[in-house]
């Protein structure tokens, strides 16, 4: 498609999502708090909105794209939007065989673990929110060091966000970590709030080490109740204060970018509700990265001169 029939599409189908989503912000919630699919409405609405517009206009161009960009992520936000406009005759979905989402009494339940939508809509909020500011912060950002501690507070505050909602207990705290591929065609140890001692922030696994490896490898999250029994174990520190492990493929456009770790010190698996967080943070965190890195390849080109990045 050329230009001028992209952006007739784009209007046409923009016009369509309006359509579908004015309803949700004009309909009376009553002398009460909004219901929960009244707030699930609003947030699919708002993030479908949101990133359809920083995906078919980005902030940084490349000089022989055509814009708008009409893919299927482009559709899949109005798929979105669409679900948005319909949700109140939705009473449940199947997911990933034979896992079901029911809403139901303002609440909503995947396999069995219930979590209040608010919660769910205060997590989609938050990350939607952070998307525009991310692409204007790192596009505007004049140096490489300045990029990269903005990438590194943004892996901070998400994976924050991320162990809030997945953790189980006191008395079993979840750690999570970035690993990133380096040059040297590595997993290298990037980024995390818990891990600090030096034999894992200064370690790096090939593609056959370990569950990080494997789950580079074959790009599918795993989920372990006892990591050290499995055959692919790598043992990384001398302590080893968990046992078991979830590990998520950071990816974007097929390109394989690292993995998403998170460990705990119970031996029993990740609720399914932890894969999903953990899965659409790896999600988050690709996007981040590959945003990053062409803004870092901009500054270089254009002359910029600083120590290479890892």
């Amino acid at each position: 498609m050329n230009a001028v029939a992209d952006g007739l599409w784009f209007l046409a189908a923009f016009g369509v999502a309006m359509l579908a989503v004015t309803p949700i912000f004009t309909r009376d919630a009553g002398a009460g708090r909004p219901s929960a699919t009244l707030v699930a409405q609003i947030v699919l609405g708002v993030l479908g909105a949101a990133v359809l517009g920083f995906h078919m206009f980005p902030i940084v161009r490349k000089a022989d794209e055509d814009f708008p960009v009409v893919d299927t992520i482009t559709l899949g936000c109005i798929a979105i939007v669409g679900i948005a406009a319909i949700l109140p005759r939705i009473r449940s979905l199947k997911i990933f065989g034979d896992n079901e989402i029911v809403i139901d009494e303002g609440k909503l339940a995947v396999s069995g673990y219930e979590k209040s939508v608010s919660s769910i809509a205060h997590l989609l909020e938050r990350w939607a929110s952070t998307i525009g500011t991310l692409y204007a912060n790192v596009a505007n950002a004049p140096s490489v060091s300045e990029v990269l501690q903005i990438e590194r507070c943004f892996f901070r505050d998400r994976l924050g966000e991320s162990k809030e909602f997945v953790a189980e207990s006191d008395r079993s705290p979840v750690r999570m970590a970035v690993w990133l591929r380096n040059e040297s065609d590595e997993l290298e140890f990037e980024f995390s709030n818990e891990i600090t001692d030096d034999e894992t922030t200064g370690a790096s696994l090939g593609f056959e080490q370990g569950m990080i490896g494997q789950c580079f490898r074959e790009q599918g999250t795993l989920n372990a109740a006892d990591a050290a029994s499995l055959a692919s174990f790598v043992s990384i520190a001398r302590e080893k204060v968990y046992r078991a492990v979830l590990v998520t493929p950071i990816t974007v456009d097929g390109v394989k970018l690292g993995v998403l770790s998170m460990d705990k010190a119970d031996a029993t698996t990740f609720t399914d509700q932890a894969v999903l967080v953990a899965e659409a943070a790896a999600a988050l965190l690709a996007a981040c990265e590959a945003f990053v890195a062409t803004r870092i390849d901009e500054l270089r080109a254009s002359g910029q001169n600083e120590a290479e990045r890892r």
